[in-house]
């Protein structure tokens, strides 16, 4: 006696999930095309199913919203922004579809481009499987229209496993609103912000006492910050042991500095 056959349509929602999970993404794309019902579980579901993972990211904005962006895809064989695909918005809506049709957990470097002052960070991933450490950079710069400066390029190594620690709805707009992105001039709050969500592995976390008008140097003000999270208390037995190293002592990393000179000016905090 023939099996009857079973119709994938009156399986429960979870039973579908799981299918829909085995798929790959242009799979996906065309079941939502042919079938209605697959089209709304598909776009309920979208985080938990496979989606095209973006290794390289730049996000171009104004005071208002995202521009565009410029990406490569996980494994494209891209070793630079020079062939990445990129895609510009006429509303924030479109910038929030994008994101949510992408993959950003295992994202390498990410790059914030202001067009408004211009004002730029670089966050790069640069661990090496090889060695028992993780390893990332940040780059920022900024210019007046006349004039270049530069802040000093920052370097954190951990034995632990740091990562860039945006996904898709940590990329959103409200989330880049909070970041201060938008902001003018507001570039080093951005930057500890992000180095501290980077340190603490946890974007969420708020940092209140975090001042634009701070003239603490960099490496004080993370480490008042840590402090307050109780990241350097000694009496936690989870405590993170840090130092920081800064060999430019007489340069003023905060507010920016002008090299004037090609000169490399770099901290290291050291996660142990």
């Amino acid at each position: 006696m023939d099996k009857p056959e079973m119709d994938l349509l009156s399986l429960p929602d979870n039973f579908k999930l799981q299918i829909l999970k085995k798929l790959d993404w242009k799979s996906l794309k065309n079941l939502k095309l042919v079938c209605r019902d697959f089209y709304f579980i598909i776009e309920k579901n979208i985080q938990f199913l496979d989606r095209p993972k973006v290794e390289h990211l730049e996000i171009s904005y104004d005071k208002y919203r995202p521009l565009r962006v410029r990406y490569d895809l996980k494994d494209s064989g891209n070793t630079s922004f020079e062939t990445s695909k990129m895609v510009e918005f006429g509303n924030a809506c479109e910038y929030e579809d994008f994101l949510r049709n992408k993959d950003f957990t295992g994202i390498k470097r990410l790059v914030l481009n202001t067009v408004t002052n211009p004002e730029l960070i670089i966050l790069s991933d640069d661990s090496d499987t090889r060695r028992e450490f993780s390893k990332l950079n940040f780059y920022t710069s900024i210019s007046n229209g006349t004039s270049y400066f530069e802040f000093p390029q920052i370097t954190i190594l951990s034995t632990k496993k740091l990562v860039i620690p945006y996904n898709g709805n940590l990329l959103g707009m409200q989330s880049l609103r909070k970041l201060g992105i938008f902001e003018v001039n507001k570039l080093s709050l951005v930057l500890k912000k992000i180095i501290m969500d980077v340190i603490t592995g946890n974007p969420m976390l708020e940092y209140e006492n975090t001042s634009i008008v701070d003239t603490k140097r960099l490496h004080v003000q993370i480490a008042n910050h840590l402090f307050e999270l109780g990241l350097l208390n000694p009496e936690n037995s989870c405590a993170l042991k840090i130092s920081i190293t800064d060999d430019f002592s007489n340069l003023q990393l905060f507010p920016r500095i002008s090299t004037g000179k090609n000169i490399q000016v770099v901290v290291t905090i050291l996660i142990g």
